[in-house]
C-alpha cells in the first residue's frame, strides 16, 4: 500500500477536529433504492414533499455521481424509513446537535456493500474505513492533492476550505466503493472524492430549490365560524374572532323552520287519533270535522253520516275553504251507499266485471260440454253489491279439466 508520508505528522486542527458518524441516521434507505418495506413503519417526515412520490421516480431524483473505483448517492433524511423493531431496543438516543462552532459535526455517511464485494469482512471494513478517513480529511483538514516541480504528487491541507460547506446535513450520504479502493492510493481518493462530494451538493440544492420547492404545503387558513355553532349561540374560543351576529343567524332559522312548518300536512294517523296540533297551522275546526269523518267511518251507518266537507260542495267558513285543497282526501268503504236508493260509482265497474266473468262461463261450456256451468243468476230484487271475494269465488270455482291417461309404449328387445 502506498503510504503518505503528510499523514504522519499532521499538526492539531485548530477549529473543526473532528466528524461524527454515529447515531446520524434516523432510518433505513432500502424501501428507497430496493422497494424493501419488511418490517418498517413509514418515512420519518412524511409532511415531506417529496413523501408521496413513487419509488421508481424517486430513484432517478436522488443526486448521484460516479468516480473510478466509487459511487456517491445522497437521500433526504425525511425520506428514510423506521424501522419496526429497532436494535437494541430501546434504541439509542440520537445525536446531538452541532452548532456552528462547534469541534465536532454531525455527518450520516452510510456505506452499501456486499459480500460480492470480498468475502473477508476485515478486507470490507478497512473499505468503508478508508472512505470515512478521506472524507474527514477534506471537511476537517481541506485536504487537497498537488503536484510539485519534480512532478511528486502531494496531500495539501487548506485551512480556508474546510466546514460544512462540503456536506449538506440533512441529507444521507450511501457510498458503494468496489475492491479498487482497497489498494487505491490517497493521493487518487482524496481528489475524486472532492468531485463527487461537490456534485452531488449542487445536484441536491437545485433539487430542493426547484422541485420540491413548489410542492411545498401552503399555510392553513383560521378557521370560521359554522352556522350551526353561530344559532346556537355558542361563543368559540378563537383568538382572530371578535365579533359574531348570533341573533340574527337565529332570526333566519326561525324564519326558516316557521316557513317549512306551514307546508306540511297532518298525516292520516295523527287525524284519525284524534291528536290536535297547531304546529301545520291548520285551524280546530278543520281538524275536529276531519276527526268526526275518520270515527264516523269506522263505526257509524250510512244513514246517520252527514255529508263530508271534503266530498261534497256544502259551504264552509273561509279558513276552511283555504285549507280544503291542503287537506288529504280520505276515502272509506263505509262512506258510500250501495242501495237502490243512493247511485252506486262503482256499479259500471262491478256490472262490467259480472258480463265478462258470464262470457267466459259460455265460451267454456261450449269448449267443454261436459263441465256443469257455475255461473249463477241472482233472483229478482237481490241488490247486486260489489264483492271482490265473489268475483274470485265466480272466478275460481271451475274444475280443472284432467287430462286423460296415457299408456306407456312398451319397448319390444330386438331379437
Amino acid at each position: 500500500m502506498h503510504k503518505c508520508r503528510e499523514l504522519s505528522r499532521l499538526p492539531k486542527a485548530s477549529k473543526l477536529r473532528s466528524l461524527n458518524f454515529r447515531r446520524t441516521t434516523p432510518g433505513t434507505y432500502k424501501p428507497l433504492l430496493f422497494g424493501d418495506y419488511c418490517n418498517l413503519t413509514g418515512p420519518v417526515d412524511p409532511t415531506h414533499p417529496a413523501a408521496k412520490t413513487p419509488q421508481k421516480l424517486l430513484c432517478h431524483l436522488f443526486p448521484t455521481a460516479k468516480a473510478k473505483g466509487f459511487a456517491l448517492r445522497a437521500v433526504p433524511k425525511a425520506l428514510l424509513w423506521k424501522v419496526t423493531i429497532p436494535w437494541p431496543d430501546p434504541p439509542y438516543s440520537p445525536a446531538p446537535a452541532r452548532g456552528p462552532g462547534s469541534p465536532r459535526l454531525n455527518v450520516s455517511f452510510v456505506r452499501l456493500m456486499s459480500k460480492s464485494l470480498a468475502k473477508s469482512s476485515v478486507v470490507r471494513s478497512k473499505v468503508g474505513l478508508k472512505m470515512k478517513t478521506a472524507i474527514s480529511l477534506i471537511v476537517t483538514r481541506g485536504a487537497d492533492v498537488e503536484t510539485d516541480e519534480k512532478g511528486r504528487k502531494k496531500i495539501v491541507f487548506k485551512e480556508g476550505d474546510i466546514g460544512d460547506k462540503w456536506i449538506l446535513s440533512e441529507w444521507t450520504y450511501i457510498h458503494s466503493p468496489t475492491l479498487e479502493v482497497y489498494r487505491m492510493p490517497y493521493y487518487d481518493l482524496i481528489p475524486a472524492l472532492r468531485k463527487t462530494l461537490k456534485a452531488v451538493k449542487f445536484q441536491a440544492e437545485i433539487l430542493e430549490r426547484t422541485v420540491w420547492a413548489g410542492r411545498k404545503k401552503k399555510p392553513r387558513r383560521e378557521a370560521r365560524l359554522s352556522p350551526t355553532f353561530v344559532s346556537q349561540g355558542r361563543k368559540p374560543d378563537l383568538s382572530g374572532l371578535s365579533e359574531f351576529l348570533p341573533s340574527k343567524a337565529a332570526a333566519t332559522r326561525k324564519r326558516r323552520n316557521d316557513k317549512s312548518n306551514s307546508q306540511r300536512l297532518p298525516s292520516p294517523t295523527s287525524v284519525s287519533q284524534g291528536r290536535k296540533s297547531n304546529l301545520f297551522g291548520l285551524s280546530e275546526s278543520v281538524l275536529s270535522k276531519a276527526t268526526a269523518i275518520t270515527k264516523r267511518g269506522n263505526g257509524q251507518s250510512n244513514s246517520q253520516r252527514p255529508p263530508s266537507p271534503m266530498i261534497s260542495g256544502s259551504e264552509s267558513s273561509p279558513s276552511v275553504r283555504k285549507h280544503e285543497s291542503a287537506m288529504p282526501r280520505i276515502f272509506f268503504p263505509s262512506q258510500f251507499n250501495y242501495g237502490p236508493e243512493a247511485p252506486n260509482p262503482l256499479a259500471r265497474s262491478a256490472s262490467r266485471s259480472e258480463e265478462q266473468s258470464r262470457n267466459r262461463e259460455t265460451t267454456s261450456s261450449l269448449s267443454h260440454p261436459s263441465l256443469p256451468s257455475t255461473s249463477a243468476e241472482p233472483a229478482e230484487g237481490e241488490n247486486r253489491e260489489y264483492s271482490l271475494a265473489s268475483t274470485r269465488a265466480k272466478l275460481f270455482s271451475k274444475k280443472p279439466v284432467i287430462a286423460p291417461a296415457v299408456r306407456p309404449i312398451k319397448r319390444v328387445p330386438k331379437k
